[in-house]
């Protein structure tokens, strides 16, 4: 009965949410990612927020509009301010590595 479910009513949204995405990437209008990934990547954040305010009830301060707009910034922009032009490198890439210790 779950597979059932999943595949009339879960699946279906993730297949049109992944359609979406593939689509504007085509258009060059979004990075070349996993658009079924990418879509329950998107998900996973409502979701997972829908689970900590009303199962758990932890409510954050700022509204529903405010929470929203956050997660699609975060969706299309990321976290990462991109690296002044000329300095362009990779998070993490910074120090030089470490090298192991003999055994």
């Amino acid at each position: 009965m779950s597979d059932m479910f999943f595949h009339n009513h879960i699946r279906v949204f993730y297949d049109f949410l992944a359609g979406y995405i593939q689509k504007r990437i085509d258009d060059r209008a979004f990075q070349p990612v996993q658009p079924l990934i990418a879509a329950r990547a998107f998900m996973g954040m409502l979701i997972y927020h829908r689970l900590l305010t009303v199962l758990f009830q932890a409510q954050l301060p700022q509204t529903a509009e405010d929470i929203s707009l956050t997660f699609v910034n975060i969706m299309m922009n990321g976290l990462k301010i991109p690296s002044p032009k000329g300095k362009a490198h990779m998070s993490g890439q910074t120090k030089k590595p470490r090298k192991r210790a003999a055994r």
